[in-house]
């Protein structure tokens, strides 16, 4: 069977080091059996795995991946579209 949750409650995404965010973001939850996928709107972003603390690490290294290779393309003269300006400035706020 499988379990979808939403709502307004703020979770916390672990980040890989050197980052760490101060504040909780809403997610899209969604599990199936053994499996977990969790979404996370603000930042366009998911990740997956086979519990919730596992999915939630996933998702974390994928919006700190994308942010990185980001702020690479636009340092090295590229131009990024709105939604990557967007999620450079969300993940700059925060993450002070």
């Amino acid at each position: 069977m499988t379990t979808y949750t939403t709502g307004t409650k703020a979770y916390s995404i672990p980040l890989p080091e050197p980052y760490h965010f101060n504040t909780g973001f809403p997610l899209l939850i969604i599990q199936r059996e053994n499996a977990w996928l969790v979404e996370c709107p603000a930042f366009d972003e998911y990740g997956t795995g086979d519990g919730f603390d596992e999915t939630v690490k996933d998702l974390g290294s994928s919006i700190a991946e994308l942010y990185e290779l980001s702020k690479k393309r636009k340092a090295r003269g590229h131009k990024l579209g709105q939604p990557l300006e967007d999620l450079i400035k969300l993940f700059e706020e925060s993450t002070k």
